[in-house]
């Protein structure tokens, strides 16, 4: 897929500036099943909320708030899909970042310290429109950032799930390298199952949930969403009967993949 980030082009720009009308006082409300209020978050910061919702078309949006410990604001956002979920870190530079859900696709990192947002939005996720057959949106749903080795490891889903490790050394960089450990991972399981068979090998289709870093391994489950089979923990999110993805393994895949050069 294609990974530029496209969040400041002018077409994408376009895109957001349509869906303003959204964010008016009649399509306010308060239906807390689209979204929360108010999430407590740690060192004192506040992340406030504030819900639309518009029927005919039917749009939902959320205008978003991070308030500090003293309550000031931080920064403040909109988003135009109305999710709001968000992933803390604290670096192994020191500081601290929130990672956020801004428009669906893509993700947003803010730093608390110098108040600033950046928002990426992979090239993939620009032909927009939810039937175009050009968009491959790019949805992040769960991050997992390692200090000792500032890699996050991000699952997405792209009709199945996929996994990426995208280089965290700086967070705020508008391009990182990333690795799409997806197909990878798949060798990896066929050799620890010993699955041969090419008719098989066909019929797998092999979602993968990022369970934990156990130091710089990564400790991974695979489950084939077409037939329930597991490969891994039968709970997700145990640790016991986990794929183990060696350090030196991964790090194998970075030196020949185009994408982490």
């Amino acid at each position: 897929m294609k990974m530029k980030n496209c969040a400041y082009s002018e077409e994408y720009k376009r895109y957001v500036e349509s869906y303003q009308p959204l964010f008016s006082a009649d399509n306010f409300h308060t239906d807390t099943r689209y979204f929360q209020p108010v999430r407590h978050l740690i060192d004192g910061y506040v992340l406030y909320v504030d819900g639309y919702k518009r029927e005919r078309p039917f749009w939902t949006g959320i205008e978003c708030r991070l308030v500090d410990g003293d309550g000031e604001t931080v920064v403040q956002w909109r988003s135009i899909h109305g999710k709001y979920d968000c992933t803390i870190i604290e670096h192994s530079n020191g500081k601290l970042y929130l990672i956020v859900f801004h428009d669906l696709p893509g993700y947003s990192v803010i730093d608390t310290e110098a108040k600033t947002i950046m928002q990426y939005l992979p090239e993939c996720s620009l032909a927009l429109g939810a039937c175009n057959p050009k968009r491959k949106p790019f949805h992040c749903v769960t991050f997992r950032y390692n200090p000792n080795n500032n890699l996050m490891a991000v699952r997405v889903a792209t009709g199945s799930s996929a996994l990426y490790l995208f280089d965290f050394e700086n967070p705020m960089a508008e391009n990182k390298k990333y690795i799409d450990i997806t197909p990878y991972l798949r060798d990896e399981v066929f050799a620890i199952y010993d699955v041969h068979d090419d008719e098989e090998l066909a019929e797998l289709c092999l979602s993968y949930i990022f369970v934990k870093w156990d130091g710089n391994d990564m400790c991974i489950h695979a489950h084939d969403v077409m037939f329930g089979c597991s490969y891994g923990p039968d709970d997700w999110h145990r640790e016991e009967g986990a794929i183990l993805v060696k350090e030196e393994r991964y790090l194998e895949w970075m030196l020949t993949d185009e994408n982490w050069q």
